[in-house]
Order: structure tokens, then C-alpha cells, then sequence
């Protein structure tokens, strides 16, 4: 019998059953249950993480330099890059593929490279494919699982597009 979970005198949450075994179920009543307890499980599924849960938390899109504020990133320190790209003088197309090795400082629920003008078109993280957004000068990137403190991870960013001459930027270099 599926009804609402009996809790000791509290009200059960409306999301929660009471699974009773009865004797005498034949093989199409069980199979008939499975079925139901496996499509709650699929309907209702496990809830999304949340940016802070278990102790991993997002770094911070800069390193609070004065005059700087969103350059570089917080969270991780970055032990080498691997820059692969080609450019296409007749268009001045430029493809890239950026591998960063790094160790995170703290519990990464997320983090930051500064990326700005160019299109990503993929992003992993230790292999796996990550999530990614843009906001502003920043490429947020959500890996699939938390990053522990201390462990060294890669991120390997595919880009491209035709790179223009950032107006406004605070440091020009060739000038």
C-alpha cells in the first residue's frame, strides 16, 4: 500500500511515502510496484547541489587587486598552461585550445578564467564535460563534481572567433 509516510506525531512531507508489504502480492502486483516506486524515483529525481553544499563553494571571480579587481581568480593557482592555437592571417581567425593545469586553494564549487570576445565551444574538467557561462571578461565554469581543496585538476577550454582590439583596456600591449 503507497500512502503518506507516518513520522511520530509530525505531519509527513507531502513528497514522502510509506511503502507497507503486504503477503500474497503476485508477480504482476510487485512488478507493478517496482514500476511505480521507479518512475517516482525518476519523476521526482535527487535534488539539485547547491553551490555551498558539502563545503565547496564558488571562487572568487578576482583576486581583489585595487586597480585590477577582476583580473585574474580566486580558488586555485594555476601550475601551467598549454596553449595550442592556429590564426588564419587572411581572416584573422584564431582557434585555440587552452590546457590549464591547477590546485585548488579551497573546495570549488565553480570558478573563473577570464576569457573575453572569443566564442568557447567546450569546456572539461579532469576529462569530464563542464558547464559553462559568460559574464563579462569572466568564463564561468561548473564542473561536474566539487573540486577538494589541495587537488590538482586540468581544464581544457576549446575557443575561437577573430580577436579585436579591447577599447577601454587599462594595459595595451605594443603601445
Amino acid at each position: 500500500m503507497l500512502g503518506p509516510a507516518p513520522l511520530r506525531g509530525r505531519k509527513a512531507p507531502p513528497w514522502a511515502l510509506h511503502v507497507q508489504w503486504r503477503r500474497g502480492l503476485d508477480g504482476a502486483q510487485t512488478i507493478a510496484l517496482l514500476l511505480v516506486l521507479a518512475f517516482v524515483c525518476l519523476a521526482v529525481g535527487t535534488p539539485a547541489a547547491t553551490a555551498q553544499q558539502g563545503g565547496y563553494s564558488p571562487g572568487a571571480p578576482g583576486i581583489g587587486d585595487p586597480y585590477f579587481p577582476l583580473e585574474g581568480n580566486g580558488g586555485y593557482d594555476v601550475q601551467h598552461h598549454d596553449l595550442r592555437f592556429s590564426y588564419g592571417p587572411a581572416t584573422d581567425r584564431l582557434d585555440a585550445l587552452n590546457k590549464i593545469t591547477a590546485r585548488a586553494t579551497q573546495n570549488l564549487s565553480r570558478f573563473d578564467l577570464d576569457l573575453q570576445q572569443l566564442t568557447v565551444m567546450g569546456v572539461e574538467v579532469n576529462d569530464q564535460q563542464a558547464t559553462f557561462t559568460r559574464d563579462g571578461q569572466e568564463l564561468v565554469i561548473t564542473p561536474s563534481q566539487g573540486i577538494a581543496d589541495g587537488s590538482k585538476f586540468t581544464v581544457n577550454v576549446r575557443y575561437g572567433g577573430v580577436p579585436e582590439t579591447i577599447v577601454g583596456s587599462p594595459v595595451v600591449f605594443g603601445s
